[in-house]
């Protein structure tokens, strides 16, 4: 699948870099990958990630939460990309289009601005398989 090469490719490009997900403003998940370009959603659990559902369901409803702050409490629009970074790991996420975004998780200790511009190509080249 093209979406799964995309995401391997973004994996294979970051240091740190543990998996990748693609998913639905409905938390579901359309493609995903593991370190290693594992698609299996038990890589996630091998890497000590939540599965690729998990995942993609819990940022789904951050991503809606963050829309509406930015949107209504602060003008600023939709959102288009965010960083989350907890005690074990960080996601940058970013939009594709006003349905789906994508998710680059990390270990926590590595950097993320290299991810983000990785991120950045990767949902250019994906919004043309949308």
């Amino acid at each position: 699948m093209e979406l799964d090469n995309y995401l391997k490719d973004a994996v294979g490009r970051v240091h740190g870099a543990i998996a990748a997900v693609i998913f639905g403003s409905d938390g579901i998940a359309v493609s995903h990958c593991a370190g290693g370009g594992l698609t299996d959603p038990s890589a996630f659990g091998a890497a000590g990630v939540a599965n690729p559902a998990a995942v993609s369901a819990g940022l789904a409803d951050l991503l809606r939460m963050f829309d509406d702050v930015s949107s209504e409490l602060l003008g600023s629009g939709k959102l288009r990309e965010i960083t989350l970074t907890a005690d074990s790991f960080t996601y940058v996420v970013s939009r594709i289009n006003h349905e789906y975004a994508v998710a680059i998780v990390l270990k926590s200790d590595a950097a993320s601005g290299k991810a983000k511009i990785v991120l950045r190509r990767a949902v250019n080249d994906i919004r043309k398989v949308f």
